[in-house]
């Protein structure tokens, strides 16, 4: 049982601090052998005197995003990119609010520009994936880009993502960096929450396209944020109607045909809509489910290979995606022998406080946020000295990072929970499993 144990801390560690280390120590060897091959962030010419360009293809699907949707399209308009070169539709999927009418207004502002926006109304809501899928039959172009409806992009997205095409045959996907801006939400009487859902929110990104600029230079980038990512047409499958993280599934079957996925840290993809503390839960217990549903469905990034450049995509998916998974069940097994062997083991009687502490930090920062919100809106301005100076101490950087991954795995529990649950009810008793939109509504002060 000790050795167990000792296994299962060392994991631990691995996943949340050894597999960043040894990512970047990996990547920096990687990048000083290769160093004159690398051209992904160059700064990239004007295509003016460019005789062929490929031709682009944006798809945004929408469901009940009439707050967002004429932002979207307008954005696009400042897009870098020949005209004759670009095509835009934005597929709305059975909506029953005014998004197709809001749509429709904002292409009418392209009238005096030879641009092909396409506004697709589709009456029956049938799933973002459904959207996927058709977008991917009807679509002739070269690159198809797949944006969120809340993802504004720079001015120069398309025409960098195009050189890597153009400069890389074997580049199959190219994603950029992906950061929050501040939206109207944030302004709310509850801004002390809002801001600080937002800042761990934030730093969670900031971390996650480090990581994925390293993976980049180790070959691929294991995942890509739906906001904003290119792909060539013929590197695209089919989805199951029932795939939940598809801007996970898409990318990466192209990776496991052989190719690769780039980060380009100039490519810059901008969140118009971070996600309010109220349904940050549900945001991560739905990804939690799809991170269970493509680890069993990308089995194929695992086969074994002698090329090296497989071998390392293999253990970054193993390392980042694959151990995320089965976290969890870790953390409770490891706190279950922990319990078992204090009694017999001052270093086990020590391991069991640290984790309770752990948990229990984790616990009372998320009780006093339900309080805050219980109080409403003058609380932060009634706080008393001694309120405050716990308030202070809770919103320590220690503090809320371990609020945040305590939270992270315990949603990641719930969500493969969830997600097996399904599974056995689909393969067992037959159950079809919806797949109309799950999308999470932010609501908004009037």
């Amino acid at each position: 049982m000790i050795i167990i144990a000792l296994i299962l801390l060392t994991l631990i560690i691995y996943h949340h601090i050894g597999y960043p280390m040894l990512l970047k120590i990996a990547a920096h060897i990687h990048s000083a052998r290769n160093a004159k091959g690398s051209n992904h962030n160059q700064t990239v010419p004007s295509y003016k005197g460019q005789v062929i360009l490929p031709s682009i293809h944006i798809i945004v699907p929408a469901f009940n995003e009439e707050r967002i949707i004429q932002q979207k399209i307008d954005s696009i308009g400042w897009l870098d990119y020949p005209d004759n070169r670009l095509t835009i539709t934005v597929y709305c999927d059975g909506c029953n609010d005014n998004t197709v009418k809001k749509a429709i207004l904002a292409q009418g502002a392209f009238y005096n520009r030879d641009l092909d926006i396409r506004i697709v109304n589709i009456k029956k809501n049938g799933g973002k994936v459904s959207v996927i899928n058709r977008a991917l039959a009807e679509c002739k172009e070269d690159i198809i880009v797949f944006s969120d409806s809340s993802a504004i992009l720079d001015q120069d997205v398309l025409w960098r993502s195009a050189q890597h095409f153009m400069n890389d045959s074997s580049i199959a996907v190219v994603t950029g960096d992906y950061s929050l801006i501040s939206t109207d939400w944030s302004d709310r009487d509850h801004e002390d929450k809002s801001d600080e859902n937002s800042s761990a929110e934030t730093n969670y990104w900031k971390y996650q396209n480090k990581v994925r600029e390293l993976e980049s230079q180790l070959g691929s980038v294991i995942g890509v944020p739906g906001a904003y990512y290119a792909i060539r047409r013929e590197c695209c499958k089919k989805l199951e109607l029932d795939t939940i993280n598809d801007d996970f599934i898409l990318p990466m079957r192209a990776v496991s045909q052989g190719h690769k996925a780039i980060f380009d840290k100039n490519i810059h993809i901008f969140e118009t809509e971070p996600t309010p503390l109220a349904v940050d839960a549900q945001r991560r217990r739905r990804i939690s489910q799809g991170n269970a549903q493509q680890v069993i469905r990308l089995t194929s990034l695992l086969t074994p290979s002698l090329d090296l450049n497989r071998v390392r995509i293999q253990w970054m998916f193993l390392s980042g995606k694959g151990l995320r998974v089965i976290m969890p069940y870790l953390l409770i097994t490891l706190l279950f022998i922990s319990a078992v062997l204090s009694t017999e083991s001052v270093f086990f009687t020590l391991l069991l406080l640290a984790q309770l502490s752990a948990y229990s930090l984790a616990a009372i920062k998320h009780q006093t946020k339900n309080q805050a919100e219980s109080k409403g809106k003058n609380m932060g301005k009634n706080k008393s000295k001694k309120e405050s100076i716990l308030c202070r101490l809770l919103n320590s950087k220690i503090i809320l990072l371990n609020s945040y991954i305590c939270q992270g795995h315990l949603m990641g529990l719930i969500g493969s929970v969830d997600y097996l649950n399904n599974l056995v009810k689909q393969k067992l008793l037959g159950k079809e499993k919806t797949v109309a939109w799950k999308k999470i509504n932010i609501e908004m002060n009037k």
